[in-house]
């Protein structure tokens, strides 16, 4: 009968699979899945090179992939696509496809955090587009210059808002749910430091970057803000992004822009045409870019009675609800160039 692995064996033998998980995975190992792999390891039915492959041809390992290129800084990180063309000609259409539709490569990201689940990096280098990235933290901002660092982008370091001046920013149990809005943060667990940050109004940044009225692609993740934003951009300035990346999804309660506090002009000059857990896609309607945006006038603007109802809607009384859950859960979220002229 074989001698039973001594007590070092097996501890050894539980570090290279947890040292495998942290590596591959990114995570711990959970306790089931330590145990199993450490017993076959120890049996001699599955050897550590074996367990390498079999963990790189998980589907969680596929699902992680972009985050491992980026901690590990594989050169050009993860592929865009799984192309299975043969020379890879099915790339080279989707980047003629993404670039013939659109009129500046001109993108704006606003709570850009980095590039770890960024709406805006991919875009960047894949497609050779330029980019405006606005970040309230200052002090991520070393972090953002590095991630992107090659690509053709401002970085500008502000919270935005409705409002110009300046104002308290409440960094939140991680970078990703910092906010202008201490309630929006505390919802993700303890406030862990409070800075003064200068706020601005969208629509003075971009027209100070001279940043074109019909740009491509706004991408807004500003934890509380993102609706407001919005709603002043459009209801305010001549800007009229062709896509809107905004979070507002809220686990998939939202149906439709009317079930949300936007402004009337949002509601009639966007429509819905994707949504994730987090984020809803919107696509400006054709012949949205109204005389504002064409002569650049700027106008004043009352809430409308559509905001007034939206707001008591029953996704907007959902949503408040959830971020009253996550304030008493702690639930945790997985959020120089001289200038842009065309």
């Amino acid at each position: 009968m074989p001698n039973e692995p001594d007590e070092n064996g097996r501890q050894g033998a539980k570090k290279a699979v947890a040292a495998l998980y942290r590596t591959l995975l990114l995570r711990e190992p959970d306790p089931s899945g330590l145990e199993a792999y450490a017993d076959l390891v120890l049996g001699g039915e599955l050897s550590l090179p074996a367990l390498v492959e079999r963990i790189c041809r998980s589907d969680e390992f596929a699902a992680n992939i972009g985050k491992f290129a980026a901690i590990y800084g594989l050169k050009g990180g993860a592929g865009f696509i799984n192309d299975s063309s043969q020379y890879g000609e099915v790339g080279l259409l989707i980047r003629e496809m993404v670039n013939r539709g659109s009129r500046h490569r001109l993108l704006v990201d606003v709570g850009v955090l980095g590039r770890e689940g960024s709406n805006s990096w991919d875009i960047l280098r894949s497609f050779a587009w330029k980019g405006l990235l606005i970040e309230a933290n200052p002090r991520l901002l070393d972090r953002i210059r590095e991630e992107f660092s090659g690509l053709e982008v401002e970085i500008v370091s502000s919270a935005v808002s409705d409002f110009d001046g300046r104002a308290r920013f409440y960094l939140g149990a991680n970078d990703g749910v910092s906010s202008l809005e201490r309630q929006a943060a505390a919802g993700w667990g303890p406030i862990r430091d409070e800075i003064e940050v200068p706020v601005r109004r969208l629509g003075d940044l971009l027209a100070e970057h001279k940043v074109p009225p019909d740009f491509d692609l706004l991408s807004l993740d500003i934890e509380g803000e993102d609706i407001k934003v919005l709603n002043d951009l459009i209801d305010h300035s001549p800007f009229r992004p062709l896509w809107v990346i905004i979070e507002a999804s809220y686990d998939f309660k939202t149906k439709a822009l009317s079930d949300l506090p936007f402004s009337k002009a949002v509601i009639e000059g966007y429509e819905m045409v994707a949504q994730t857990t987090a984020n809803l896609i919107l696509r400006r309607r054709s012949g949205a870019q109204n005389e504002k945006a064409r002569t650049g006038k700027r106008e004043s603007g009352v809430k409308t009675a559509s905001m007034a109802k939206a707001a008591s809607s029953p996704t907007a009384t959902a949503y408040k609800r959830e971020r009253a859950h996550r304030r008493k859960t702690g639930a945790s979220r997985h959020g120089s160039k001289a200038g842009f002229a065309p």
